[in-house]
């Protein structure tokens, strides 16, 4: 069963989304075309080179390998979080105290109220984990 031969301008005039030329693609294709993807032959290669990760049983770590990579991980951050706790503190107590803060000190105390959000999110996964 052959396509009735339809132009692409014939084709929006319609409202379709899909036309048939009947010419060959530049790869040599004679099949159906889509408005905005071209040919739906080198469409479908297209998408089949691109395979999805997916997770088999074998890709997936043991549990304890990834409790012990959660507790390394907490235990870098809360490092982190203790050595720029007095930073934030000087920051905050800058900030409550009506002082203006330069753009830079500003940021950090964004980020470093971000880190203590994040290591406290950290430790209760830890602490669901456990």
């Amino acid at each position: 069963m052959t396509q009735p031969v339809i132009t692409r301008r014939e084709a929006i005039a319609r409202g379709l989304d899909r036309y048939f030329t009947g010419k060959p693609c530049r790869r040599g294709h004679v099949a159906e075309r889509t408005m905005h993807n071209g040919c739906v032959v080198c469409q479908k290669a297209r998408c089949s080179n691109y395979t999805r990760p997916t997770c088999s049983d074998d890709s997936l770590s043991p549990p304890e390998e990834a409790s012990a990579a959660l507790l390394s991980f907490a235990s870098k951050l809360a490092e982190l979080d203790n050595s720029i706790a007095g930073e934030r503190e000087r920051l905050l107590q800058a900030f409550n105290d009506g002082l203006r803060l330069s753009r830079f000190e500003f940021r950090m105390l964004g980020l470093l109220k971000k880190i203590g959000a994040v290591k406290q999110a950290a430790d209760a996964c830890i602490g669901e984990t456990l």
